[in-house]
């Protein structure tokens, strides 16, 4: 199999320390979305991408849904009304990002952003291979006013800290402060943000944890 940029090789070196794990994922939904995503990659034909799809390709440990001792996920589900939504938008493929607490810098006007460390990403796999590499991603954020949708701008910052190593955070920006005055966001709120494609678009959800799915 053929490889000239050594994609591959970086592919299977990433998901090396997490064989063991991942080996346990189940045949469904999830296996195929991934599949999907492969194929879509560069340089991969569909008989690389079969032969990938046999690897298991979904994290431990901070970056994935891990399961509490009753074997539920510890998040709970995108609310039934915010997917009947994203369906009537023709989305699809929903995967929840980050599960977070709204800090001051959240919502202050003056920041303009919202900030989702990389550290705290519950599923690396919302962006495609080839998004990976660019600066900035346009996209339409929609919250719990049905009456509100944004676009907003995603972007990745990577600060270098003394000690040499580099933190990653995403922020959505851009339409960010109009989000979050039409949508009553405060300081301390729990949200989760979802990520999900209208074709290959990249479109996000805001939902408040434990509030009101949606307001009118």
């Amino acid at each position: 199999m053929e490889d000239p940029e050594g994609n591959l090789a970086k592919f299977d070196a990433f998901i090396d320390p997490y064989k063991d794990d991942l080996k346990k994922l189940e045949e469904g939904e999830q296996k195929m979305e991934i599949l999907r995503r492969i194929i879509k990659m560069r340089n991969y034909d569909k008989v690389d991408a079969c032969e990938l799809i046999r690897l298991p390709l979904r994290p431990v440990g901070n970056n994935s849904y891990e399961n509490n001792h009753d074997g539920e996920n510890d998040f709970a589900p995108l609310p039934e009304k915010f997917r009947r939504r994203i369906e009537n938008m023709n989305g699809s493929n929903p995967v929840l990002v980050i599960q977070k607490e709204l800090f001051k810098t959240d919502v202050s006007p003056h920041r303009g952003r919202l900030s989702m460390p990389e550290s705290q990403i519950r599923e690396e796999f919302f962006l495609f291979h080839e998004e990976l590499q660019l600066p900035e991603i346009k996209g339409t954020l929609i919250g719990p006013s049905r009456q509100f949708e944004c676009c907003v701008t995603l972007k990745k910052w990577n600060m270098a800290k003394k000690s040499g190593s580099v933190t990653s955070i995403y922020n959505l920006v851009s339409g960010w402060n109009s989000f979050v005055s039409a949508n009553h966001l405060r300081e301390g709120m729990a949200v989760q943000v979802w990520a999900f494609r209208k074709e290959s678009k990249l479109c996000f959800a805001l939902v408040k944890v434990g509030g009101d799915d949606e307001d009118e």
